[in-house]
Parts: C-alpha cells; sequence; structure tokens
C-alpha cells in the first residue's frame, strides 16, 4: 500500500471506518530521505510526471457520503501515479544505499502503528462550556446542559 504524508490519514481510517493500515509506504518519508528539494505529493507528481497536481479539494470533508464526482476525479488524479512515484523512489533510495530503503520502511511502520484514541469523557467539562458562554442558566438549563 502507497501512501503519501500518511500521518493523519492512520488516524483518521481508524476512527472513521475502523481500519488499520499496514506494509505502508510513505512516499512522503522516501521524498524527506532522498533529501528532495520538496517532500510534497505536488512536487513529486511535477518532478516525476511532469503533472501539475490540481489540490482543490485537499482541505474538503471526505467523512462525507456519497463523495460528490469532482471529489472522486480529484482522488483518482490524486492517486492515478502513486505507484509509478513509489517505483521511482524505490530505485533511487536503493541507488543511494539499501539502508535508506530500510529506514523508510521502518518511518512506514511507525507511522501505521499510530493509534487512535478516543478524547477522554470528563463529567464535569459542561461546566467549561458554561463558563465559557457567558450567560446565566437556571437549574433546569444547567442539568440539560449536563446531560449533553
Amino acid at each position: 500500500m502507497v501512501f503519501h504524508g500518511a500521518d493523519s490519514d492512520i488516524e483518521w481510517l481508524q476512527k472513521d471506518f475502523g481500519l488499520y493500515i499496514v506494509n505502508m509506504f510513505d512516499t512522503h518519508q522516501a521524498s524527506r530521505e532522498l533529501n528532495l528539494p520538496a517532500f510534497s505529493l505536488a512536487y513529486l507528481l511535477k518532478s516525476y510526471c511532469d503533472i501539475d497536481a490540481n489540490k482543490q479539494f485537499q482541505l474538503a470533508d471526505w467523512r462525507i457520503r456519497p463523495f460528490p464526482e469532482e471529489y472522486l476525479r480529484y482522488a483518482r488524479e490524486d492517486t492515478h501515479y502513486l505507484l509509478y512515484i513509489y517505483d521511482l523512489l524505490r530505485n533511487n533510495l536503493l541507488q543511494k544505499n539499501r539502508q535508506f530503503l530500510n529506514i523508510v520502511y521502518e518511518k512506514s511502520k511507525m507511522i501505521c502503528q499510530k493509534l487512535y484514541k478516543k478524547p477522554y469523557f470528563d463529567e464535569d467539562a459542561y461546566q467549561n462550556i458554561y463558563i465559557k458562554s457567558r450567560k446565566t442558566f437556571n437549574v433546569r438549563q444547567l442539568a440539560a446542559l449536563k446531560s449533553l
């Protein structure tokens, strides 16, 4: 499996879908290990594939379903060349020194080992909300806030 900049994706996939990723190669980690001038996927696409990346939906909310057609088009364009880039980066790492490839696999493994942790629920958290609201609540309103 090939990702680019998987740090956040790993936790989102766990949190939103219960997916745990193993045996992943992160092209971002490879570009860092190769000390490339930039580490972004846009840079890799331009350098290795002569493609100008469209980043219009990079920060969109990908949890919505069904995906709008423009999200699907963006995702296809964003990942279409990823395996090709992986092959090139892997070969560059091997040419540099096999140890560099091992380092990237180790860093990618460490990213896969990240675990999403549910936020701790504090029974008294409603008091912070109440204080920050700067409103006056009656007893019934405060009880309703606490029950949320």
